[in-house]
């Protein structure tokens, strides 16, 4: 079988090797325009045996609307009902199969083979998706702190989506902290605090440890 979205392998493979985990580009189809939230699967604790990537799409004209879907280059994990009805595609004399190979041929084509930093105009979406994965702790830094270690004594390390979130929210204290993997970064709904108020914080804290 030839492959539907060989882009879909090349951009995690690219996003892997610079350290990353998520990016965001945009996707017209039907008529509609979408943002594509790529995430790398292994990165939000669900990869599986066939898929590697976790696609959301977000249509620009409704936030609200939005199809998530396992992805790899040959195929989605939804079914073609799903994806005519998301995507209102209108079927023209074909069968459903050739309707939705020429939704991944699009997307395939949409899809960077390179690895890009995040365009400003992509960042609102890549921060909310990520803070849906934690459970919408919220945007407002307050804290950070070193990780433990877990039950087989083994050190913790900061997630793929602390950083990402740090680093796109608050890279002046990305920048002061986080060269350190084992420290991670505490967010609430509101009052988040200053770099200086957070590192002088971190420094107490491991002074009393």
């Amino acid at each position: 079988m030839s492959l539907a979205m060989p882009n879909i392998k090349t951009l995690l493979n690219k996003i892997r090797e610079n350290n990353w985990y998520i990016t965001a580009f945009p996707f017209a189809f039907c008529g509609n325009e979408y943002v594509v939230v790529f995430e790398d699967l292994r990165e939000i604790d669900r990869g599986t045996k066939y898929f590697a990537v976790c696609l959301t799409f977000i249509d620009i004209n409704d936030e609200n609307r939005r199809l998530e879907t396992y992805v790899n280059s040959y195929r989605f994990n939804k079914s073609d009902e799903e994806l005519i009805d998301f995507f209102g595609i209108v079927a023209r004399g074909y069968g459903n199969g050739n309707i939705i190979w020429q939704l991944y041929y699009a997307l395939n084509a949409a899809t960077p083979d390179k690895y890009h930093p995040i365009e400003e105009r992509y960042k609102g979406y890549v921060i909310k998706t990520i803070d849906m994965r934690e459970n919408n702790e919220g945007f407002c830094c307050y804290m950070a702190r070193h990780n433990g270690e877990d039950s087989h004594g083994e050190q913790i390390y900061r997630s793929a989506k602390n950083t990402a979130k740090t680093r796109l929210l608050r890279e002046s204290l990305f920048n002061l902290l986080g060269n350190d993997k084992t420290i991670s970064f505490c967010y609430r709904q509101e009052n988040e605090l200053d770099d200086a108020t957070i590192a002088l914080s971190l420094r107490c804290s491991e002074k009393n440890f």
